[in-house]
């Protein structure tokens, strides 16, 4: 009896290794020659897309924001009014057009391109604010919206710039590789959103020498 059963599992195991050896993962070694290792497998970055030059979305973004942050100067100037304060401040713009400068670079921005871009939204703001104190001097308004410049609108023109700047980054590649494009659509956004041409045009000046 005991040798039966010794011949018995004798032939159990001689049934279940051959299934064994086939579900047993082989080791890949790639030194070996004539290796059937599978290819590892790889994980490609999708291409970005083609800019294409009919939808210009990124600039539009830009002069969007132009025209948001130029709505602003309309309260700052009802500000200064109301407080009597001077337009120029020479020292504020400076510390302002480095503040600027200073994001545009590290967003990537060329830095002759980011000082001239901040220069001219400060120059268009001021302008706004110019024409609007000499009119009022004129016609004195009834009613103003001059809220706090320091607590309520320079916020604002902050995290407007902000975003600005990230925008013209994102726009970079529009202005470059669709100059004919792009310079009809910035020449003629003013007309069409019924915006101050003249300051407008200030604004948006460097971008129609994109950065490199």
């Amino acid at each position: 009896m005991f040798y039966q059963r010794l011949a018995l599992c004798l032939v159990i195991s001689l049934l279940i290794l051959p299934i064994h050896a086939e579900t047993t993962t082989p080791t890949c070694n790639k030194d070996e020659p004539n290796n059937t290792c599978a290819p590892a497998e790889t994980t490609e970055t999708p291409p970005k897309p083609a800019i294409t030059c009919e939808h210009l979305t990124a600039t539009e973004q830009v002069l969007a924001l132009i025209a948001q942050r130029l709505a602003l100067a309309n309260d700052v100037a009802g500000y200064k009014w109301r407080t009597k304060t001077q337009v120029e401040d020479l020292t504020r713009e400076q510390a302002i057009i480095e503040r600027i400068s200073a994001e545009a670079e590290q967003a990537g921005l060329n830095a002759e391109f980011a000082r001239r871009f901040a220069s001219a939204q400060i120059d268009a703001s001021k302008q706004v604010q110019t024409e609007l104190l000499n009119r009022w001097q004129q016609f004195p308004p009834k009613t103003l919206s001059a809220p706090d410049l320091r607590t309520i609108t320079r916020p604002k023109l902050d995290k407007i710039t902000t975003d600005l700047i990230a925008a013209v980054v994102n726009a970079n590649p529009e202005l470059k590789t669709c100059t004919s494009q792009a310079t009809q659509l910035i020449t003629t956004y003013a007309d069409n959103h019924q915006l101050d041409a003249t300051s407008f045009a200030t604004a948006v000046q460097p971008l129609l020498e994109p950065p490199k």
